[in-house]
């Protein structure tokens, strides 16, 4: 069982220092540039195959989950591991009790923390510093190690061809969320129902656009009418 670690994992002090601890602990670890997630976890086959774990880690600090909350790459890297396919995805929030500020108050995280558990479902672990992240990290490789390859095998490879294949709802979904007040649940139930710029134009062109949205998602709709409106007025052929 071979640890991955993403290369942006390596930059900076902490980076650095949990690469030294994991090495001292004696976990295979190998650096590369993962399409999702910071931590990812393969078996290594003697012919050569590589065997997903079917685990992925994501690493916050207080200041990368702030950043992600105000910019919303938070809301778009959950929905991005929920479609990856991979059934145990771990958020590890790291010092967060340490939290300084960064423009978002401490509550704000704590609110994202709780919503990633217990709406998204994630498995969810907070640490103190960058040695009890690793100790966590270990432990995780432990209990992988010890349940053994999965009964249904992915190939890393395959993995990777189609972590990178960007869609065409992926690139919508990101223009979406520029939209302010658009929300990752929002740009979710969107994408149901128009995943690409020429959906929306023939959705946002019809008339009771927040109507449809609503009989299309089983009588309620997360999409507010400030963004119902700024979508009419972005994608109505009419005006």
């Amino acid at each position: 069982l071979c640890l991955l670690v993403d290369s942006r994992e390596r930059t900076g002090r902490s980076g650095k220092r949990m690469q030294e601890l994991l090495d001292r602990e004696g976990v295979p670890v190998e650096t590369m540039a993962l399409p999702l997630g910071d931590l990812l976890w393969v078996w290594r086959h003697p012919d050569g195959r590589q065997i997903l774990a079917d685990w992925v880690a994501e690493r916050k600090t207080a200041s990368d989950l702030a950043a992600s909350v105000l910019d919303g790459r938070y809301d778009e890297q959950k929905g991005r591991l929920v479609r990856s396919g991979i059934r145990k995805i771990c958020y590890i929030f790291e010092g967060l009790s340490r939290h300084s500020g960064h423009g978002v108050p401490l509550s704000a995280l704590e609110t994202a923390v709780v919503h990633t558990a217990f709406i998204t479902g994630f498995t969810t672990l907070e640490t103190a510093d960058t040695g009890d992240t690793v100790t966590t990290v270990v432990q995780l490789h432990k209990e992988i190690e010890t349940a053994g390859v999965p009964h249904t095998a992915v190939l890393f490879d395959a993995y990777l061809a189609s972590s990178r294949r960007t869609t065409d709802d992926q690139v919508f979904g990101r223009m979406l969320r520029l939209i302010p007040g658009c929300g990752g649940e929002m740009v979710d139930e969107l994408l149901g129902v128009c995943p690409t710029g020429a959906d929306a134009t023939a959705f946002f062109s019809a008339h009771n656009s927040k109507s449809r949205l609503q009989e299309a998602n089983g009588g309620t709709s997360k999409v507010t009418a400030p963004v119902v409106g700024m979508c009419t007025a972005l994608f109505s052929s009419k005006l």
